[in-house]
């Protein structure tokens, strides 16, 4: 099962991101979806175990939920 974490698309506001552990996945999907959702600031998340990607959706009054730097949300460094 592959884990790899990273940013696809990082743009105030939304971003997108390679969630390998999602693929084929639907269960792993709902949890982290749900998970992300109860983040203060973000405002939609959906994540799709066909495609392995998640997409969110976030205040950009806040900060942002991860900038996609190294390390930042287990992205590589």
């Amino acid at each position: 099962m592959e884990s790899e974490l990273r940013p696809r698309s990082v743009i105030p506001g939304r971003q997108r991101w390679d969630v390998g552990i999602l693929l084929g996945s639907p269960r792993i999907a709902e949890l982290l979806a749900a998970v992300l959702r109860r983040t203060p600031g973000i405002t939609t998340v959906r994540a799709n175990p066909v495609t392995g990607r998640v997409l969110i959706l976030y205040d950009t009054a806040l900060s942002p939920p991860c900038s996609g730097a190294a390390g930042c949300c287990g992205a590589p460094g």
